[in-house]
């Protein structure tokens, strides 16, 4: 019975509303897997940067997690420390 199941679903084509929400967890999931590699990204060169430089954009070492977390998507997209910079309000 297995073998006519997966024979009929590989011959049946799913309908266009199947087919969209497929799609839409799809991009979901990536966009979500994206977002966090940005934040892991500019985690990793706030990280590197001296405590001096920290502090000319507003935060201590031990904020950058949080800092990150808070950062809006759209900033993370770009250059790190642009983004630190952009989201210095972020961060209390």
């Amino acid at each position: 019975m297995s073998v006519y199941i997966t024979r009929q679903l590989l011959t049946s084509a799913p309908d266009q509303a199947t087919r969209t929400r497929t799609l839409a967890v799809l991009r979901r999931r990536l966009n979500a897997t994206l977002r966090q590699w940005r934040r892991r990204k500019v985690a990793a060169v706030l990280q590197k940067l001296d405590d001096a430089t920290l502090d000319d954009i507003g935060i201590v070492r031990g904020q950058i997690g949080r800092f990150v977390q808070g950062l809006n998507p759209r900033n993370t997209a770009g250059d790190a420390r642009s983004a630190a910079r952009s989201s210095m309000h972020k961060v209390g």
